[in-house]
Order: structure tokens, then sequence, then C-alpha cells
């Protein structure tokens, strides 16, 4: 599923211009222009985790659409069994199913059975949520261990779904049709303060660079031998820096081992049968 979009905007990579050395007179679109390579650089080296993604389109299919839709399914479907748990085997006609249906089975949840979607993570935030051509109050949701979209106990029993999340829909229907359920959501982790102050250092690297003042600022970092008298300087190569996934500079070089010091060149995933139902990714119409 194509979840790993990159980085398609500029949203959470905030400069902390404080005490970046812009020089005097620089255009905004420029600095704008080196705050993109910045984030586009760091994006990479730090393993294509943090957000935010470019907006993904899912049309979920809750858990209680069980898989096989046997016997067991037809009477789920009709209201006429009710469970909770991971997973649940039955027998129909001769074979084996499981049953992934909707509940937490957690004995930390003491109120009335969750009513949650799935969705591969980390989510960064909620673009919208359409329940058959209607947009559904952020304020009856939210994101549980950033991956469920789960449906607040106070949502009306009378709005867009209910007081839960539609059970089934036409997986054939655009976004906004009667009958339909999408969910429009980024991906990613949010960029700390540390990550700020290395966009910004970069940033100024970049922007030191390009007007005139050399090959950037603390061009000397990556010094690795000095001789005074005889003024013999020995500089660590280039590749070198490269190759272990570091720029040279100080700051940032902290960051990226802070935050991938494997040098990963994206997020893992893991692949289980265990694992909950994804969604769909629609790219028909009705996606902007």
């Amino acid at each position: 599923m194509p979840l790993a979009s990159g980085l398609c905007t500029l949203d959470g990579w905030e400069l902390d211009r404080t005490c970046m050395k812009i020089p005097e007179g620089m255009p905004e679109a420029e600095i704008e222009r080196w705050r993109l390579a910045a984030a586009e650089l760091l994006f990479g080296l730090s393993g294509s985790r943090f957000g935010p993604s470019c907006p993904i389109t899912v049309k979920p299919c809750r858990k209680s659409c069980a898989e096989g839709w046997g016997l067991f399914g037809r009477f789920l479907n009709q209201g006429q069994f009710q469970s909770t748990g991971q997973f649940i085997p039955y027998m129909d006609r001769g074979l084996m199913y499981n049953a992934s249906l909707c509940g937490c089975a957690s004995q930390c949840h003491c109120g009335p059975e969750l009513c949650e979607v799935y969705l591969p993570g980390p989510v960064y935030d909620i673009v919208s949520v359409d329940i058959g051509g209607q947009v559904v109050d952020p304020a009856t949701y939210g994101i549980l261990d950033g991956q469920y979209l789960v449906r607040t106990s106070t949502a009306p029993a009378d709005g867009p779904g209910g007081a839960c999340w539609p059970s089934c829909q036409d997986m054939s229907l655009p976004p906004g049709s009667p009958g339909s359920f999408t969910v429009v959501y980024r991906t990613g982790l949010p960029l700390s303060e540390l990550g700020r102050q290395a966009l910004s250092k970069l940033t100024e690297h970049f922007i030191q660079g390009c007007a005139g003042c050399g090959c950037g600022i603390n061009t000397r970092q990556n010094l690795a031998r000095l001789s005074r008298q005889g003024v013999d300087m020995e500089f660590e190569p280039v590749g070198d820096r490269l190759k272990d996934g570091r720029t040279g500079i100080e700051l940032v070089d902290l960051w990226l081992h802070m935050v991938n010091p494997s040098r990963l060149p994206r997020a893992m995933r893991v692949a289980s049968p265990d694992a909950p139902r994804r969604p769909r990714v629609w790219t028909g119409p009705g996606v902007l």
C-alpha cells in the first residue's frame, strides 16, 4: 500500500530564525527554496518518517465485516451477534474462518465498546472524514495510539454514521457518494524542537553558500588534522560523511544520530496475519 508518499508540504517544518545568519535583503522566496531543500535532505536521512505526508484517501471497512462472509458473517451483518476481541475462529460448511471483529479486549477500557477504524500510521493528522457526503464533526472523533480513528462516546447518535462508524460500504463508490465512507489523513511524526533547530541550521548553511560566502558556514567542521606552523590542513573526505549519512554540521548530525542511529532509508513495517485489516486506498474520482 503506497503510504510512504514522501514530503510534499512544509507544514510542521518551520524555521527558528532567532539565531539564523541570513544575509540582509535576501528575498523570502530564496529562503523558502533552501528551507525546502534542507527539509527534503533531513526527511531522507532521518528515515522518511517525519511528516506530514501527502494526503491519503482511504475507504475503511471495519473489523465487523468478517473475513469470508460465511454464515457467521451474515449473522453479524444482520446485527444478531456481538462480540469483542481480536480474532474469532468459526466453522462454515466444513471450512475454518477467522472473523476480525470490532471491539477492545483490553482490561483498561471500561467504557462502551470502542468504535475504531485502523489507519496505517503513524497518523500525523486527520484532514477530513466523510460519511455519505456529510463531513463528520472533528469534535466527535480522535486518534488512539497514533493509528486508530476512534469515535468518541459523546458522538450524537443522530449524526453522520450514528454513534459509530459505518459497518461496511460499497467500495466502488467515489468519495462523497451516498453509502460511502472516506477518511483523508496524513502520516508521519511531528518534528521535535531539536529537529527544528537542525532544519534551521542546515537551511542557514545552504543560504550562506548561495549568497556567495564560500561553501557555507562552519566549513571546517570536517577538519581532520591541522599543522599551525606550516599551515597544513587535512580535511575528511566528503564521501566518508555522506556514506555514514552525515552532513558535517554538528547539530544536524546529532539530531540525525538520535532519530535514525541505524541509518535506515525508511521506516520499518511488520507483516503479520494478526495485523488489523488495512483500509483500501482510493485514487479514483473524488480525490483532489
